[in-house]
């Protein structure tokens, strides 16, 4: 068995809606003059070679409907191209959502479609590269070796429109909360921290076989949820909880924590606890010589005057 069963593709053809499976492609995959303009696709390739090989997948297995994918022809050198990119279970995936949107019964004039792209399927048929190779085409050759020089092109994949990865600005939202609270757990879990993180993640929002970056191409209206389950989740580490409490006027931290909270603030101004600047503001304040000298309360009160002034001063 070298190619797809009439029946299988008679399935896939009905399912994609004629239409490229890609996200946000409206290219049809036979036009209705009978021209092909799309493609079969493996998802896992036949052969060793290619991308997204996977040798638990059968020759047999390779030509199924569960391994291929209609695309059209652009995009098919996309996910081709870039296979770390375009994994077998993104395409999976891809494909199962466009079906569920474009998937129709099958027509009577199918026929003739599926007909046409089993035809051009079949136009180059090169199996494990050994023996004859025939292309199949008027005056066709016949040789024993045929060798293909390619070149490697840098490709910029876009996401799919109006998708949360098309807006950058939403993505490095959602990285930094995630990136915030992994490191977060890291500190306590150094061995799992980070695969928790993940885990739970995919757990909480029902993502099977993905990574969790599945999530940029989700539409933007899922980010705000995205966005809330994230900082919920930060706000429940050790540092989100200081981070809550410090925004409170009426909490007073610590001695030490005091301390970090003012270098902080004084690095934005280009000062340190021991300029000249910083001590004279402490005098003029308090009447105290240095730090050593105020208590807890007139601390607390002094960081809360920088955070403030900081805020006003760049705001």
């Amino acid at each position: 068995m070298n190619q797809p069963s009439i029946k299988t593709i008679k399935i896939l053809f009905a399912k994609s809606g004629n239409q490229c499976a890609f996200p946000g492609c409206k290219d049809s995959i036979v036009e209705d003059s009978g021209t092909v303009t799309g493609h079969i696709c493996h998802i896992r390739a036949r052969n060793a070679n290619g991308p997204r090989y996977d040798s638990k997948v059968t020759v047999k297995k390779s030509y199924e409907y569960d391994n291929l994918i209609l695309l059209c022809s652009r995009h098919h050198q996309i996910i081709d191209k870039n296979p770390l990119e375009y994994r077998a279970d993104v395409l999976i995936e891809m494909k199962k959502i466009h079906e569920e949107y474009n998937g129709r019964k099958e027509l009577p004039e199918d026929g003739k479609f599926v007909k046409l792209l089993l035809n051009d399927f079949k136009r180059i048929n090169i199996t494990n590269n050994t023996g004859n190779i025939i292309i199949n085409s008027p005056n066709a050759i016949q040789t024993n070796n045929l060798n293909i020089k390619s070149i490697k092109e840098n490709i910029n994949i876009l996401p799919p429109p109006n998708s949360i990865g098309s807006d950058p600005l939403l993505k490095q939202r959602i990285l930094t909360l995630y990136n915030k609270i992994g490191q977060e757990r890291e500190k306590r879990f150094p061995d799992s921290g980070w695969q928790v993180l993940a885990k739970n993640f995919k757990s909480d929002f029902g993502i099977k076989n993905n990574k969790w970056t599945i999530i940029w191409t989700y539409p933007i209206a899922c980010a705000s949820s995205i966005i809330d389950y994230l900082e919920a989740k930060y706000a429940n580490t050790i540092q989100g909880r200081k981070d809550k409490a410090w925004s409170k006027e009426s909490y007073m931290p610590p001695r030490n924590i005091l301390y970090a909270k003012e270098s902080e603030l004084l690095s934005q101004l280009g000062l340190t606890t021991k300029s000249n600047e910083v001590k004279d503001m402490i005098r003029n304040f308090f009447g105290a010589a240095s730090h050593t000298q105020l208590s807890t309360n007139q601390h607390w009160q002094f960081v809360k005057y920088l955070e403030a002034f900081i805020k006003n001063k760049y705001d």
